[in-house]
């Protein structure tokens, strides 16, 4: 997929995700930050239409932590960006979107090898 399909591809998911009731309704929505060199979907104009509907949006580090402002992220020294360590924890969460190179229709996902979505997810299910 060259730059451009990606682009399209990114503002078509954004979109449809956005439209989404959960998301409409949601109060709190964790996304992650893209990593564009692996092109993964870039939610960047999702997190500013979100921020736009005072929707708060915690980042994954370790933990989700609010993020009052993007240029506010820290390189985590793992190849993606983080919210700094001081930033607020938020536990309740009503929306959390992850980052996969392949999803199956019973919601099983391959990522890149960190597991660090799958040791987060299990504490916030609902």
């Amino acid at each position: 997929m060259n730059e451009a399909e990606a682009a399209l591809s990114s503002e078509r998911i954004g979109q449809r995700f956005l439209s989404l009731p959960e998301v409409r309704d949601a109060v709190s929505v964790a996304l992650f930050w893209p990593m564009l060199k692996r092109r993964e979907v870039d939610l960047r104009k999702v997190d500013e239409t979100l921020r736009q509907r005072s929707c708060k949006q915690p980042k994954p580090s370790m933990e989700f932590r609010l993020l009052d402002e993007v240029c506010s992220l820290v390189d985590s020294g793992q190849g993606f960006m983080q919210p700094p360590a001081e930033a607020e924890l938020l536990e309740e969460l009503d929306v959390i979107v992850v980052p996969g190179l392949l999803f199956d229709f019973d919601g099983f996902r391959i990522g890149y090898g960190g597991g660090y979505y799958d040791a987060k997810l299990p504490r916030h299910r609902s």
